[in-house]
């Protein structure tokens, strides 16, 4: 298994896409965090944070989506996971981040909706 951990950043049309890939871990969560802040300060885009590549997901990124997910809607944005992991899908189900989000995209739709 290939424990490197990288968040890459493109833009396809008018969406900003951070792909993230690796075991995420607490250690590793800064980096996110700031991309997304950055993102924000350069002005509200429609986000994907894309998370096909991600085999594990700490409780710190949890948050760090979460409280991008509500600064980008009270700015009138909008962020939203892609996951095709299935131990990753259900994590809003058993944890508070079905308050946040309705779940997490499956990879491959579209930002908006």
């Amino acid at each position: 298994m290939d424990l490197t951990v990288e968040i890459a950043e493109k833009r396809i049309d008018d969406v900003l896409v951070e792909t993230v890939t690796g075991e995420r871990d607490v250690a590793t969560a800064p980096e996110l965090r700031e991309r997304l802040v950055a993102q924000e300060a350069d002005g509200v885009l429609p986000t994907v944070v894309d998370l096909t590549g991600v085999s594990f997901i700490d409780p710190t990124d949890l948050g760090i989506l979460g409280t991008a997910y509500r600064r980008q809607q009270d700015a009138g944005g909008c962020l939203r996971p892609a996951v095709s992991e299935p131990r990753i899908l259900n994590v809003p189900e058993t944890t508070d981040l079905s308050k946040v989000f309705s779940g997490f995209a499956p990879a491959g739709e579209p930002v908006r909706g």
